[in-house]
């Protein structure tokens, strides 16, 4: 159900009313290394120069790994290819069901990439996922999924905390609600080049400008949940 002006579910359409909205950033109890407030989230924490920070390299992958993909995979993250400090190069894959072979993620698992969830069906239309789904859908889809990889892949369920939604399209408070309420710990599906922040504290009018998060707008509460 829309019950807002910008389309979104929420159950007081005035943020500054809202009894379960977060508080604002307060950079005075926010502090590193568990907190820091950025109000368009293109702030570099601790105050460095942008030539000053260290450069951060995420690499992830999306859907079925399989055959048509293994070769490509074993040549990206061949053992003579590391970090800086030496350690082997490393990935999430977010796993959607059809066409995925499970031997092959226990094989990346046990090398050390992290396996996250990417649905069961990755179902279309697009926008399903922001304005139909429902909250037994989002359950069946990223719960579903992650007991088929720990049932076929033998990985455990407390290691596939992750999450990418669909075509990105990111599913309001129903989404986070399930989130909350399963084993995920981050959702990863943006659209935008920002530094990570958790969940727990209001999203800024600035921030939600850099995002266009007409598709990720939340107001309640998600502590310990991050993007």
């Amino acid at each position: 159900q829309i019950d807002c002006a910008d389309a979104s579910d929420e159950s007081y359409c005035d943020p500054e009313n809202d009894p379960n909205a977060p508080v604002r950033c307060n950079a005075n109890n926010c502090t590193l290394p568990d907190c820091f407030c950025s109000n368009d989230g293109t702030q570099i924490p601790g105050q460095l120069k942008p030539e000053e920070t260290p450069q951060m390299i995420i690499l992830t992958f999306d859907d079925a790994v399989n055959n048509e993909n293994w070769e490509i995979y074993q040549k990206i993250f061949a053992s003579n290819r590391t970090n800086a400090n030496g350690c082997p190069m490393s990935t999430t894959f977010f796993l959607s069901h059809e066409y995925t072979n499970y031997r092959h993620v226990q094989k990346l698992w046990n090398d050390g990439h992290e396996i996250a969830i990417h649905s069961i069906t990755h179902k279309q239309p697009e926008l399903w996922w922001t304005f139909n789904a429902t909250m037994e859908d989002w359950f069946d889809e990223f719960a579903g999924m992650a007991n088929i990889v720990n049932r076929f892949a033998g990985i455990p369920l407390d290691e596939l905390r992750g999450t990418r939604v669909p075509f990105l399209r990111v599913g309001w408070n129903t989404q986070f609600i399930m989130s909350l309420d399963s084993y995920t710990t981050h959702q990863w599906s943006p659209r935008d080049l920002i530094h990570p922040f958790g969940r727990s504290l209001l999203i800024t009018e600035s921030l939600i400008d850099v995002m266009d998060l007409v598709r990720d707008v939340r107001r309640d509460r998600f502590p310990g949940r991050g993007k």
